[in-house]
């Protein structure tokens, strides 16, 4: 999955990690999708059900910051993924 992640565009690394976590390896998956997630339009593989244990790295947190979801969570409402367990901290899913 590396090999084929250096040569990959941000689609084709948002793919290699959703079959980095089918192969239980959510540290890879978590770093492919913070590379790839910034530059897709449409960054849904962050909710897949294949993510979850993702979902669940502290790294993700620090991505779903940076895409500006908390953000706008904290204003117009948390996900289903995503809930917020104190004041300025969150868990997912």
């Amino acid at each position: 999955i590396r090999k084929l992640a250096s040569e990959a565009t941000d689609s084709d690394e948002a793919a290699l990690a959703l079959w980095a976590a089918h192969y239980h390896q959510p540290d890879l998956s978590l770093e492919l999708l913070a590379q790839a997630a910034p530059n897709l339009s449409e960054p849904s593989v962050l909710w897949q059900p294949l993510m979850s244990d993702v979902r669940r790295l502290p790294g993700f947190k620090d991505l779903v910051r940076r895409l500006g979801f908390v953000d706008y969570w904290r204003g117009h409402g948390w996900s289903d993924f995503c809930h917020p367990v104190e004041r300025e901290d969150f868990a997912c899913r």
